[in-house]
Order: structure tokens, then sequence, then C-alpha cells
């Protein structure tokens, strides 16, 4: 498929040949079909298949598999799961490794390199991340990634002077804030004035729960406020 929007539209159609009782979920090329036990979803097989082969897709075997709600399941870079009779979506278990090798890399530069250019670096990371994870459960793997990145720091900025005290190299590359010390130096912006530039730390940016848009919703409604 070339676009997201193709591989959407190849399955218009699948919720009404399933009928009643079935639910289902689907963005690009990823597709989810819910029922409220495993011999309903069983049935759906096959339904699921012909539109397939009608439209000529094909089902990746490693990665369809029929499970129940509570053991959950990895979609778009999540993990949906049913805990009694609430619903938690948290980010996908290899996405905290994935984005430690990110960070690490990002170390991976000569000594010489100014801590201004490795900050630059991760910062759009960082918020990429918290954009990405923000209105799901992500406390835990946040603090994860949070925790290891400042070892990864602590450890490039230990290595850029061997010979010099952990007390000096502290308080030349780091500051005390809310979420503890955070990486910083002095650095120029565009028109050449000296800021402070600082990394930014995950646990800082909020988690704002998503707000589920209601069916009849219309922005030309002038009774709906921004």
């Amino acid at each position: 498929m070339s676009s997201p929007w193709l591989a959407t539209s190849a399955r218009d159609g699948l919720a009404t040949q399933l009928g009643k009782g079935y639910r289902v979920a689907r963005y690009a090329e990823d597709l989810v079909v819910m029922a409220k036990s495993l011999p309903a979803i069983a049935q759906a097989c096959p339904v699921v298949t012909a539109v397939r082969d009608a439209r000529g897709l094909a089902l990746h075997q490693e990665k369809t598999r029929l499970g129940q709600r509570t053991e959950g399941f990895d979609c778009l870079g999540f993990q949906v799961q049913m805990r009694g009779q609430k619903r938690r979506i948290t980010p996908q278990t290899q996405q905290v490794p994935a984005r430690l090798q990110e960070v690490r890399s990002g170390l991976k530069t000569p000594q010489t390199v100014a801590a201004a250019v490795v900050i630059r670096h991760l910062n759009p990371l960082i918020r990429g991340w918290a954009m990405d994870d923000r209105h799901v459960v992500s406390t835990h793997p946040v603090q994860t990634v949070d925790d290891h990145s400042w070892r990864a720091l602590w450890g490039w900025v230990t290595r850029r002077h061997p010979k010099q005290p952990k007390r000096w190299v502290y308080r030349r590359y780091f500051e005390g804030g809310q979420y503890g010390a955070t990486c910083s130096t002095a650095s120029r912006d565009s028109r050449g004035q000296t800021i402070r530039l600082r990394l930014d730390r995950r646990p800082a940016m909020p988690i704002s729960r998503h707000v589920q848009v209601k069916g009849r919703a219309s922005p030309d409604d002038p009774a709906l406020t921004a």
C-alpha cells in the first residue's frame, strides 16, 4: 500500500460483513477485530480471510493471533489490555530499549563535541516521545528511560573529563531542578545572545488524558467551545 488511507479503505465493509456482535478497529495496515468470546472471533476468521483474498491483501502470520482481552495485544506501538472493567493502554514493551538505544547512539560522539550539540540532538527525541505517550499510562516506562538517559549522560560527561573530580564535572554540566539534576550548558541562540540550554526531562512534561470526540460533534456547531 502506498498510504495509510489506501490501506485503511481497502478494508471498507468488513464490519458490515461481520455483522452484529463485532467491533472493528483499523488504521493503515493494522486491524483489530473484537467480540465477546474466542469462539466468536474464530467464526470471524473466515470472513476476514475472504475480504483479504478478494482485495489482494495478506495477513502477517507472525503478528496475527487470537487472544483474550485480558492478555492484551500490541497495536501501533502501544499495548492495549483490559484489567477488570478498565482498559489500560501503555507504550509497547519494545519501545523502551529502542528509545534507550537512540539515546546511547546520540552520545556516541567525539569527546570534542560540545554539550550544546548533544542537548539539541536529544531534546527533539524526548519531546517526540512525550507527545506519543501523553494520552496513555506511561509513568513507569517514562521513568525508566529518564533514569537510564541520565546515567548515560553522566557517563558521557565523565569520559570527557577523566582527570577532573566528579564534583567539578557535576557543577559544570548539571543544575538542580524539580525532577532532579538536569544537564545544561551555556550556548548562543540565532541572534548570538547567550542562553542557558537545558536537556528536557520527560517527567516534567504532563500526561494529558485523551478526550474522546463525540460522534455528533461538528466544528461548524456554534454551541461547541474550544
